[in-house]
């Protein structure tokens, strides 16, 4: 395991967000991952009522179907046993895994993934890590914050206070890995510039009586 623990600014809890870059044989399949997010656009679980998200390409809340996804999630399974590794023989259980593709306008308000236990993306693709918008760990929102969403996604026009103060901005680039703990708020602001943006996201549940692999 070699990445980086960053910790939030918050002193009231002590939350750690983990990043890392994909060894080559996860990294090569960037073009796979990309392929797949289009192929599955609009077609998996939940595409069109249950997401908070406004975005160009997403692939549903099970995208299990795909040899290339099952390749990636062994290695972050890896990964996600180390984070926590002070838990003994913890068995990362994935129950969502999704694809998301962002363009101009596209936004993502600010939520969490309560009730699982670990939340992760990992990014197949940034064109321009300068000019894409980051992911940002934020507070809870409490309505102080507001972004004029008029051009997004008509599903997320209300959402206009749905914003949490930024307590961690993470640039993504392609092959990064970000791991947090599920309870933690995070969003992407409005897309500004058109920069393909792609991420592979997931949510983990600790199995601790039945789990024996990773993808189950």
């Amino acid at each position: 395991m070699d990445g980086r623990f960053n910790f939030v600014g918050d002193q009231s809890v002590n939350t750690k967000v983990y990043t890392t870059i994909a060894p080559k044989e996860i990294y090569d399949l960037s073009n796979n991952l990309v392929d797949y997010i289009h192929e599955m656009d609009g077609k998996g679980e939940g595409v069109h009522d249950t997401i908070n998200a406004g975005v160009s390409h997403f692939t549903g809340w099970k995208s299990f179907d795909s040899p290339y996804i099952q390749q990636l999630l062994d290695w972050i399974g890896y990964e996600i046993q180390e984070y926590w590794s002070n838990i003994q023989d913890y068995k990362p259980v994935f129950t969502q895994v999704w694809g998301m593709g962002y363009n101009v306008n596209d936004v993502t308000p600010a939520h969490n993934h309560d009730p699982a236990h670990t939340s992760w993306t990992y990014y197949p693709y940034i064109e321009d890590t300068k000019k894409t918008q980051p992911l940002e760990i934020c507070t809870v929102p409490n309505g102080s914050i507001e972004m004029d969403l008029s051009m997004c996604a008509e599903h997320v026009q209300d959402k206009t206070l749905q914003w949490g103060e930024t307590l961690l901005t993470i640039p993504p680039h392609t092959g990064q890995l970000v791991i947090f703990p599920a309870y933690c708020y995070h969003q992407v602001k409005p897309v500004k510039s058109q920069t393909p943006r792609y991420c592979i996201a997931g949510n983990v549940h600790h199995d601790f009586e039945n789990a024996s692999t990773f993808n189950t």
